[in-house]
């Protein structure tokens, strides 16, 4: 049971003032139905009470009923001109019809009468990432925390701008201050699960996006546990069992799949002709986004995808049954046992591997074994690792380079790959 709630079994409201600070206190917590019943009481008791009417407007913008909203905020106003509040929540609901101008004309009014309101700050800051100037909206929030030190929502705003803006731990510490303050707002833990994911804090992401599903509404939680897949995790121990194992790994490198994702990768122009049915290898796919992308890009083609990790494979085979793919087979293996596939391909793609053998040489001879003649490589790697590879490779042409790693292609002479190594 909430303050509010106790409160009110000792002394249920008795005049309209006091069903309005029962509204809004109701509104604090998302409690919008119970807040409405509430400011109507107010309403009724007294119609012509411009703090009245605001109250109900606020509760009405709330459940979006903003025709409603501005005939109250009109009424407000014509009984005071110079109610702050009343242009700031006019302002608010202006901006969310795109009313952009008459939207900044209440804002620079109401400043101008309360230059310290946050409310008209927090509505700067949200018009600046509307047009995402971020520097300036994370500018705003700040101001509007100053007057308000206590607004939650403005903790999350300013907690989402600075992850949008590159500053991630600044991130966290405002999201972590918001759910600490308030604990039962989901889109606070929603927005820290977020940023957390961002850092690859993968098992601390996914306790906050549980603790965001618990506390929304139950007609919401269907999508949100699929967006942020939020299934069971007996299902993929289950698949576990489905993964080929070349070479068992004793100690899984990671407990948790990472990263969770949600689109895959998007289709890329190759450089190279177009063969079918190709034979793809992917080296290191961790859970399986890249590997999709190949089976997106290549409908015939037949692919292996390895990685160390069970957990990461599990994850990989659950997302691609998810999208209906039945071409990539996922393979726990480790890169120098490869040759044991007693295969070549036609295209391999690998990711930030090689640099964490204690021998990458000869990691690269065994890549290289399993790549046809005439077969194109995409690696990602520092560059300075991929240069060294090439001079000792003269047998590797460089066809292209682009933001994500070169691609590379071996001659078309099966007699030719000499090593300098």
């Amino acid at each position: 049971m909430t303050m509010v709630d106790q409160a009110l079994q000792i002394e249920p409201p008795h005049n309209e003032e006091a069903y309005a600070q029962l509204a809004r206190s109701l509104l604090r917590q998302n409690r919008v139905d119970e807040a409405l019943q509430a400011a109507l009481a107010a309403y009724q008791r007294q119609s012509t009470d411009p703090e009245i009417q605001l109250v109900l407007a606020t509760v009405l913008a709330a459940r979006g009923q903003d025709d409603q909203v501005l005939l109250l905020i009109e009424a407000a106003l014509g009984h005071r001109a110079d109610y702050a509040e009343a242009l700031a929540l006019r302002a608010m609901v202006r901006l969310r019809h795109q009313d952009i101008t008459a939207a900044l004309a209440d804002m620079e009014r109401c400043l101008t009468i309360k230059p310290h309101l946050s409310q008209v700050w927090r509505l700067m800051a949200l018009l600046g990432h509307q047009f995402g100037l971020l520097s300036e909206a994370i500018a705003a929030l700040q101001r509007a925390l100053r007057h308000d030190p206590g607004h939650v929502d403005s903790m999350i705003d300013l907690g989402d701008y600075h992850r949008q803006n590159g500053d991630v731990f600044v991130a966290l510490t405002w999201l972590q201050k918001a759910v600490a303050m308030a604990p039962s707002n989901a889109r606070g833990w929603d927005s820290l699960g977020t940023a957390l994911q961002q850092c690859q804090r993968v098992s601390e992401a996914r306790a906050a996006y549980v603790k965001a599903l618990e506390l929304m509404p139950q007609a919401d939680r269907e999508a949100y546990g699929r967006d942020r897949q939020l299934v069971d995790p007996a299902e993929e121990w289950q698949l576990r069992a489905t993964i080929t194992i070349l070479t068992r790994i004793d100690a899984d490198p990671s407990e948790v799949p990472a990263p969770y994702w949600f689109e895959p990768e998007p289709i890329v122009r190759q450089p190279f002709p177009q063969q079918e049915p190709l034979d793809v290898l992917v080296v290191g796919c961790k859970t399986g986004q890249s590997a999709v992308a190949v089976a997106r890009q290549f409908p015939g083609a037949r692919i292996k995808a390895v990685d160390l990790s069970l957990a990461n494979l599990a994850y990989a085979q659950r997302k691609t049954q998810q999208l209906g793919l039945d071409t990539i087979e996922y393979v726990q293996a480790d890169l120098l046992q490869l040759g044991l596939l007693n295969r070549t391909f036609d295209l391999i793609k690998m990711a930030d591997v090689l640099e964490q053998l204690a021998d990458p040489a000869t990691g690269w001879r065994v890549l290289l074994s399993l790549l046809r003649p005439g077969g194109v490589m995409h690696l990602q790697s520092p560059r300075s690792s991929i240069e060294a590879f090439l001079r000792a490779t003269p047998q590797l042409t460089l066809l292209a380079s682009d933001g994500d790693g070169v691609w590379l292609q071996r001659d078309s002479n099966p007699a030719s790959l000499k090593l300098n190594i």
